[in-house]
């Protein structure tokens, strides 16, 4: 895999790094999550952004059900 990393300086919070990884796998097409599971993401992990919130988001990490130790 490729990786990429950029930065960019900005002036209200300095330096802003990304750092990305090239995915060359292949993958399904026209594989389609149900409307109820991406209400459900929505609701929990999945945060649109103001600009073109279709194509911009945030995914936070997965909450895990609470297990006995």
């Amino acid at each position: 895999m490729r990786q990429i990393m950029w930065r960019k300086y900005d002036k209200q919070f300095g330096y802003r790094h990304v750092n990305a990884e090239l995915d060359l796998g292949t993958y399904e097409k026209g594989i389609k999550i149900p409307d109820h599971k991406i209400k459900d993401l929505e609701a929990t992990q999945l945060h649109r952004h103001e600009f073109h919130p279709d194509w911009n988001y945030s995914l936070g990490p997965a909450t895990r059900p609470n297990t006995p130790t």
